[in-house]
C-alpha cells in the first residue's frame, strides 16, 4: 500500500463513520475538518501528537461534545448530536483516561449499576413487581460475575472500587461497559498509568472480546510499540485533522507521520 492518505472508503465494512467533524472552543479549533472509517470488527489505534485532537474526537464520536459541523455515522445510523446516554445504548460505548467508577461502591454493585432499562429504575414496579425485580437482578448478577472472572477481578468483587490500583480499576471500566454489550469501544488511553503484568492482562482481553465476541475497538494510545504490535490498522491525527491511515506496516514507514511526531514533539 502507498504512503498516500487512505480515505475512507477504503474500509470494507465500516462500522462507524466520521465526515468532516470541525469543533471548537472558542478560538481554539480542536478538530479541523476530519473524517475517516472504523472496519466492523476490526482493532483500530488511533494516534498523533499530543494536541492532536484525539480525545476530543472520543468525545464527539460519543455525545459528550457537540461538533460545530461534520456527522457521526455508527452501524449506518446518524448519531450525530445524540446524548451519551443513548449512543452507549445503541452499542457504542468509551473509556476515559481517569476512570468514572463509583469509588465508594464495591466493585459488583458498580457492575449491577450499569445495564439500561432495568425494572428497579420504575419506582412503581420497584414497589410492585419485585419477582421481576428479582429474576432480573440474578441474571444481571451472573452477567456481572461472568465478566468479573474473565478481567480477573472476582476476587475482589467486594471491595470498594476506590480501594483498587489504576490497572485493576482500568480494567473494572472496561468491564463495566461490556455489561452494556456494545458492538464497538473507545478506549482513551487504557495502558496509562498500569504496570506491566495488568497492561498484558488488558491487551489480552482486548485480543479476546475481539476475537471470540467481535467487539470492534478504537484505541487512543502513546506506547507506539504496543499500538503497533495490537491494531489492525492505524489512524494519524494531526492538528486537528487525519492525516493518515492504514495498517501498521504502512503507518510507521510514512515520512508525514514521522514529520508530524517529530515537529509535535511527542
Amino acid at each position: 500500500m502507498q504512503t498516500e492518505t487512505t480515505t475512507p472508503d477504503e474500509v470494507a465494512d465500516p462500522i462507524l463513520a466520521v465526515d468532516g467533524i470541525t469543533k471548537s472552543f472558542g478560538e481554539f479549533l480542536a478538530v479541523d475538518d476530519c473524517s475517516f472509517d472504523i472496519g466492523n470488527g476490526s482493532i483500530t489505534g488511533l494516534i498523533g501528537p499530543n494536541g492532536a485532537g484525539k480525545s476530543t474526537m472520543f468525545n464527539v464520536i460519543s455525545g459528550f461534545y457537540e461538533a460545530d459541523s461534520g456527522s457521526v455515522h455508527f452501524d449506518g445510523e446518524d448519531i450525530t448530536g445524540l446524548p451519551p446516554n443513548e449512543i452507549a445504548h445503541k452499542g457504542l460505548v468509551r473509556t476515559f483516561q481517569i476512570t468514572r467508577d463509583l469509588t465508594e461502591m464495591t466493585v459488583m454493585e458498580n457492575m449491577m449499576l450499569t445495564p439500561k432499562n432495568q425494572t428497579g429504575e420504575s419506582m412503581f414496579r420497584a414497589v410492585f413487581d419485585r419477582n421481576t425485580i428479582d429474576t432480573e437482578n440474578e441474571v444481571i448478577a451472573e452477567r456481572a460475575d461472568e465478566l468479573l472472572e474473565l478481567f480477573q477481578l472476582d476476587h475482589v468483587r467486594e471491595e470498594f472500587a476506590g480501594n483498587l490500583s489504576g490497572g485493576q480499576r482500568k480494567l473494572l471500566e472496561m468491564a463495566r461497559m461490556l455489561m452494556l454489550d456494545p458492538d464497538l469501544m473507545l478506549l482513551d488511553e487504557p495502558m496509562a498509568g498500569v504496570n506491566p503484568t495488568l497492561e498484558n492482562d488488558i491487551v489480552q482481553r482486548i485480543k479476546e472480546l475481539n476475537r471470540e465476541r467481535n467487539v470492534t475497538f478504537v484505541i487512543v494510545e502513546h506506547d507506539m510499540s504496543l499500538v503497533m504490535d495490537l491494531c489492525d490498522r492505524i489512524v494519524v491525527m494531526n492538528e486537528g485533522t487525519d492525516l493518515a491511515a492504514g495498517p501498521p506496516s504502512t503507518i510507521q514507514n510514512d515520512d508525514r507521520v514521522l514529520e508530524a511526531y517529530l515537529g509535535g514533539g511527542a
